[in-house]
């Protein structure tokens, strides 16, 4: 997925999977901006990645994630 982000307009949009939950997600490379599954990337329906990971006990930002590179 190589879609431009809603809410900075200036990264790609990366479906990603969290390695420790196995949940997918959508986020943006620039701005960290988060989707979670079956959530339309919007400017106004995101989570901050690393907030979102935090409030699920997982510190290891960018590395807790397996970027999917087929979509």
């Amino acid at each position: 997925m190589n879609n431009e982000c809603p809410r900075c307009g200036q990264g790609s949009l990366c479906v990603a999977t969290i390695k420790r939950t196995r949940q997918t997600i959508v986020v943006c490379d620039e701005c960290e901006a988060l989707w979670t599954e079956g959530k339309e990337p919007t400017a106004d329906g995101f989570q901050d990645l690393v907030t979102f990971l935090r409030s699920n006990g997982i510190d290891d930002g960018w590395d807790a994630l397996e970027i999917d590179e087929t979509k």
